[in-house]
């Protein structure tokens, strides 16, 4: 997730004041079965044909009008699509085929949402508590978690935050007025041992962002925006990045993403990432080892903040949006369909089956 334009932010990176190759050998993978389009543009690579980019066009499914909208989670067991307007404190709450949309107002900034191992509960992260958000009663409830004091307080908040394939979470946090001031910091918590609390992983990162993960080859992704680099880590049978000395993770590699600033990540059926790039109108898409571009989204304006597949099939990419509050013409740009909820279909893609959702019990 992207922070908006604030005082001693990254100009042109960071959107409301309010607002707020170096290779190291690795085993074989197992054994993936490759879709229809990984094939074509294999075979297009071996014959020496030049592989142009393809692009897909999103188109708006829902006019949201989300100021800061972020962290889209797809929920199989009730096709329904969750996601966050960070700066109007929202959970938003979308099904698909009736395009019916509610949000729940959490009070405080809410950087992320994901859905838990309960179909009536999400988990949200707010400035400094990890909640349950029960979508009975339309509220928090339970605080999971709350960062020390000593890691900062009101200077600061969470910001992407994801479920691992065991149900721990995975946490970012980053400073309010922005990376060029103080680093965030990557954190892990398992709700089922509330009485731990909260674990730091990386004690210093400028700006956790987006996180998926490749359970076949015991990967997680991790993006750090302001250096466009994305992080690969080793991880456990439980998905959680496996540490190495004092205030270190195991890093397998690491990509450059030579086109912008990668945002949210999500992760397709055949490995690929699919990258936001911060705040431009593009979705790209990678190979995990090389970092190459593959094939992209194209949306109809600059705003895009993160992705994720959903859908009965599992073949649409859910993108959110932002509009930024120091636009003069914001309101025309919202009106436009900036700040929306847009799906695109690409060809031959999926997503990975069954979303990882939080244990809370």
């Amino acid at each position: 997730m992207l922070l908006a334009h604030s005082p001693g932010a990254v100009p042109g990176l960071l959107g409301s004041k309010q607002a707020a190759h170096t290779w190291i050998a690795q085993p074989a993978a197992p054994r993936r079965v490759p879709s229809l389009a990984h094939h074509a543009f294999e075979a297009r690579r071996r014959s020496g044909a030049r592989c142009s980019v393809t692009s897909t066009q999103a188109e708006l499914i829902h006019a949201s009008r989300c100021k800061l909208g972020e962290s889209p989670s797809w929920d199989e067991r009730v096709q329904r699509l969750y996601y966050v307007d960070v700066n109007e404190h929202k959970v938003h709450v979308f099904d698909p085929a009736t395009k019916e949309d509610y949000f729940i107002d959490c009070g405080e900034m809410t950087s992320a949402v994901m859905p838990s191992t309960n179909e009536t509960q999400l988990v949200a992260t707010l400035t400094r508590n990890v909640v349950v958000v029960d979508l009975d009663k339309r509220a928090t409830t339970t605080v999971l978690a709350t960062t020390p004091k000593e890691h900062g307080d009101k200077q600061w908040r969470f910001n992407d935050a994801k479920a691992s394939p065991s149900g721990a979470l995975i946490l970012g946090r980053m400073f309010l007025d922005g990376p060029a001031n103080e680093p965030g910091r990557l954190y892990s918590l398992d709700a089922r041992r509330q009485h731990e609390g909260l674990a730091t992983l990386l004690p210093s990162i400028p700006l956790p962002n987006g996180m998926t993960w490749d359970t076949k080859r015991k990967r997680m992704y991790q993006n750090e925006t302001i250096t466009q680099t994305v992080y690969v880590y080793e991880t456990d049978d439980a998905g959680v990045p496996v540490r190495e000395g004092a205030g270190k993770l195991k890093e397998l590699h690491k990509l450059h993403i030579e086109e912008g600033n990668p945002d949210g990540l999500t992760i397709d059926a055949d490995g690929n990432l699919w990258i936001a790039l911060a705040k431009t109108d593009t979705i790209g898409c990678y190979n995990p080892d090389t970092g190459e571009l593959l094939r992209k989204v194209s949306l109809p304006m600059p705003g895009a903040s993160a992705c994720t597949f959903g859908g009965p099939n599992l073949d649409q990419l859910f993108i959110t949006m932002i509009a930024d509050e120091g636009d003069q013409e914001q309101e025309e740009c919202i009106k436009g369909g900036r700040g929306g909820l847009y799906v695109a279909h690409v060809e031959g893609v999926k997503g990975v089956a069954g979303a990882y959702k939080a244990a809370l019990s």
